[in-house]
């Protein structure tokens, strides 16, 4: 008599009918032993585990769509392993159902077309059973990203542009096309990015690209647009301190030496401050209360230069030294900005939170904290006041713009949560599109209104004017330009 088999043919039975079986198998003098395996799989409520490593939800889509994973099954008992019986995936809104093969180790790889859809997103399932009927399922939702071709980025450097994209299911090669040179540059189907040299800094240029698969179809990427090197492009940031300022700036292909240069006003005159490979520096010959400005280029190369980016030192001591009036200690002050006798700092406690600090500086000489305003695990960027509408704007990590109600300076309440490039715009926010990191906060005030200006890291700047209805703050949506590179 075959026990593991009987077994088997009856595990989609009711539990209660184990006990049943282990009778019948008894009476029926069976030399076999009943095992513990046989049981814990007959009594198995333990549904199936599906882990979907590619693609991740709300990525974009292509022509074709490939999927893999894993799947595995476990039973009540911890030392008896569970069976997988069967897998399939499903497309419900075109009605598709298919089975999907996996190998011994629960490894599974399947694709579908969709060029039969319209557009939109795209959700799909993935389902398994495992030995007695429990049922797993895991959802995939993906979005139309416009063209053919999932991903095609551009990364600018230095006289250079750096193409990248996600290979294309069953590519026999890859065309990159310079569309506005009319040149093209072919590469082999297992490239997933490509240089373009001898490019004109700060002009502006257009790709595309090419892929053909082993059936013959044509699969074309949106055109994309990129200038190598720009005023907007190195983008360097200042961190003031009480006795120096630091600068980093981003760190670009092409580029091995970098110059900064350094002046009192923002039109000049700038001199050499400093030639480094590195992308930060600090500068100490300063003095308090003196604004600096910093701009940033290839070392000999000077016909692009960054934006100037300002710097004054913060009027008190982040570090104990003698060189200011000793506040703290703080963990990570980096912003201060000054509104009648007091002043708004940011700081970093040790859990990772991050606050606005308040500092009475009647008497500078002697700074006292009198209020603060937790904002959050997300880091800054930068800090802008509107000093008419007493409000404070805040930059922050993936968080967005944060407004921070100051009409009353030593109790600050945040007034509007994260607003990032939707919000902005007046859409809803899209996970993995919408820009949440502005580099760079800007506040104008018109005849009547506050504008508030943003500058994302997709390289454009987003506007928005600030509605006040009583203390409640409506961002309402203006224009985005750009890209800048």
């Amino acid at each position: 008599m075959n026990v593991t088999r009987r077994a088997q043919t009856l595990r989609t039975a009711h539990p209660a009918m184990t006990l049943i079986v282990v009778i019948a198998v008894l009476i029926g003098g069976c030399s076999a032993p009943f095992t513990t395996d046989i049981l814990a799989r007959a009594e198995d409520a333990t549904p199936p585990v599906i882990s979907i490593t590619t693609p991740t939800s709300e990525s974009f889509y292509a022509k074709t769509v490939v999927v893999s994973g894993t799947v595995t099954d476990a039973t009540d008992s911890a030392e008896v392993s569970g069976e997988v019986a069967a897998l399939r995936y499903e497309i419900p809104a075109a009605s598709i159902e298919k089975a999907v093969e996996f190998d011994t180790e629960g490894a599974f790889t399947f694709q579908f077309s969709t060029t039969s859809f319209t557009g939109g997103t795209i959700s799909f399932q993935v389902v398994a059973t495992d030995g007695n009927g429990n049922e797993t399922i895991e959802s995939i939702s993906l979005l139309y990203g416009g063209s053919d071709i999932a991903t095609f980025d551009a990364l600018p450097g230095n006289q250079q542009v750096t193409l990248q994209w996600d290979a294309v299911p069953e590519a026999t090669g890859y065309t990159v096309r310079n569309v506005g040179e009319a040149l093209e540059v072919a590469v082999g189907a297992d490239a997933s990015s490509y240089s373009w040299p001898d490019l004109e800094n700060g002009e502006l240029y257009f790709f595309q690209l090419e892929a053909e698969d082993g059936s013959g179809q044509v699969n074309l990427s949106s055109e994309v647009s990129v200038i190598p090197l720009s005023s907007y492009t190195l983008l360097p940031q200042a961190e003031p301190y009480d006795d120096h300022v630091r600068i980093s700036w981003r760190q670009m292909p092409g580029i091995n030496r970098y110059t900064v240069e350094k002046a009192e006003n923002i039109d000049g005159p700038y001199f050499k401050r400093f030639v480094t490979s590195s992308t930060m520096v600090e500068d100490t010959l300063l003095s308090r209360d003196q604004y600096y400005y910093y701009r940033v280029y290839p070392d000999e190369q000077e016909e692009i230069k960054s934006a100037p980016v300002e710097a004054v030192l913060v009027p008190f001591s982040v570090s104990g030294t003698e060189s200011g009036n000793y506040f703290g200690p703080l963990t990570r002050a980096y912003r201060a900005i000054s509104y009648g006798n007091y002043l708004f700092i940011d700081d970093q406690d040790i859990d990772d939170d991050y606050f606005i600090k308040v500092l009475d500086a009647t008497d500078p000489a002697n700074l006292v904290e009198v209020g603060s305003v937790n904002t959050g695990n997300a880091s800054f960027y930068d800090i802008s006041i509107d000093e008419t509408e007493q409000l404070l704007f805040i930059s922050r990590e993936e968080v967005g713009v944060q407004v921070i109600d100051i009409s009353d300076p030593v109790n600050p309440v945040i007034a509007t949560e994260g607003a990032g490039s939707a919000p902005f715009l007046g859409a809803p926010y899209v996970p993995g599109v919408d820009v949440y990191s502005f580099t760079a906060l800007g506040v104008t005030r018109g005849a009547s209104s506050t504008y508030i200006f943003g500058l994302g890291y997709d390289g454009y700047l987003y506007s928005a004017r600030v509605d006040l209805s009583g203390r409640q703050v409506t961002l309402v949506p203006s224009q985005s330009v750009g890209p800048f590179a």
